[in-house]
């Protein structure tokens, strides 16, 4: 199930016929990341750079997923999820 959802909430939009629908699937998932990391983040009372320096990457790539400005690829959600105990597909919004 994680696998399939991820699949068609990141990577698998190719997939669907009408490219109307998976666009808004796929800006849903992205505009729901981007408020569940910042809202975990704020959370756990922690900095961008903090999340940043324990993901291994840089700042910048954190703001630009809170803001909904660049999307994470699927490597990159393993380590927010993991640190804050939840799945990938509570992350993306779809559960």
């Amino acid at each position: 199930m994680l696998v399939l959802s991820l699949r068609l909430c990141l990577k698998g939009m190719a997939r669907y016929k009408n490219i109307a629908i998976a666009n808004f699937t796929y800006n849903y998932c992205m505009s729901k990341f981007a408020m569940r990391l910042k809202e975990l983040r704020k959370t756990s009372e922690m900095t961008q750079n903090d999340l940043a320096k324990l993901a291994g990457m840089k700042q910048q790539s954190i703001s630009w997923w809170e803001a909904n400005q660049n999307a994470p690829k699927i490597t990159e959600c393993i380590i927010p999820a993991k640190f804050y105990g939840i799945s990938i597909d509570k992350l993306v919004g779809f559960i």
